[in-house]
């Protein structure tokens, strides 16, 4: 009886899955390590625009807003008139009458001032001190009036100018104002004795 020769079925299950090759299996691990850089790369530059975003909004509108006052402070800005004459400036109160001040716009060693006067005389406002005359010696000489007129210059001050010094009649002593009558300066020296000054023709009466 003759033995049949196996024979060996070379067919595949159709239920199998076919098994990868190496070569197959390397790719796929590279293409899935080259996908995960790639999503972390694409996830950092979304990260870094998302965060500067604000920040460049943020400078656009403080430039516009800069802008915007540079504008605001153009359209406001007066211009400005060189040859346009400053503005003038009120002119100093002045108050008439008799001011109890021992001094004057002159060295006391000249003359000694007891009070002085302050006034419309016509046109002019005139200071009036009253006191002694003193000798080069300095000694005390005989009572007198100092006078000035006063004006208000183009800065708003004022400017003074001596009229002269005028002297009582002789005997008379430190003189000093206690009353205005008129165009008058009534005075009285040290030992009582009156006597009036005229204002206008600058003479004691």
């Amino acid at each position: 009886m003759q033995k049949r020769a196996r024979i060996h079925d070379t067919t595949f299950s159709t239920t199998r899955s076919p098994m990868p090759s190496r070569s197959n299996m390397r790719w796929l691990i590279v293409t899935a390590c080259c996908l995960v850089v790639f999503i972390c790369l694409l996830g950092i530059a979304n990260a870094k625009g998302s965060s500067g975003t604000p920040l460049t909004l943020t400078q656009k509108m403080q430039s516009g807003q800069q802008m915007i006052a540079a504008g605001r402070a153009h359209t406001h800005a007066k211009p400005t008139n060189q040859s346009q004459a400053p503005l003038a400036q009120s002119a100093p109160n002045r108050h008439a009458g008799i001011i109890q001040m021992g001094f004057g716009p002159f060295a006391s060693s000249t003359f000694s001032v007891e009070n002085f006067w302050q006034g419309s005389v016509g046109n002019d406002w005139m200071l009036a001190y009253a006191g002694t005359k003193m000798n080069p010696n300095g000694t005390v000489g005989s009572g007198g009036i100092v006078l000035y007129t006063e004006t208000i210059n183009k800065e708003s001050g004022v400017d003074l100018h001596p009229l002269g010094t005028f002297l009582a009649p002789s005997g008379t002593t430190a003189l000093t104002i206690t009353a205005q009558q008129g165009n008058l300066l009534v005075l009285r020296d040290k030992t009582g004795q009156q006597v009036r000054f005229n204002l206008v023709t600058h003479q004691f009466q």
